[in-house]
């Protein structure tokens, strides 16, 4: 089910991305599951989970609706360089 939420980056021709998406959601998701380094996965699976959102912000930043909010941020950064 956590795949298909993630299927219109694979659709938009974004295959490396969709892979390390899907890379890091098996990964968690056998950390979690299987708890192979004891008391220890809970922090690994956390470790690993943390690895997606900078991926999601790239898919998010391919999106057209998207644009208006990344230009008024960049705005804000170049007036925050003036200051």
């Amino acid at each position: 089910m956590i795949t298909v939420s993630f299927m219109p980056i694979l659709w938009w021709g974004n295959i490396i991305l969709f892979v390390k998406i899907s890379v890091i959601l098996l990964i968690s998701a056998w950390l979690f599951a299987s708890y192979p380094i004891g008391g220890w996965s809970h922090s690994a699976f956390h470790v690993a989970i943390a690895m997606l959102p900078p991926l999601l912000m790239i898919a998010a930043c391919n999106l057209s609706s998207s644009r208006a909010q990344i230009q008024t941020a960049a705005m804000c950064a170049v007036l925050q360089e003036k200051m």
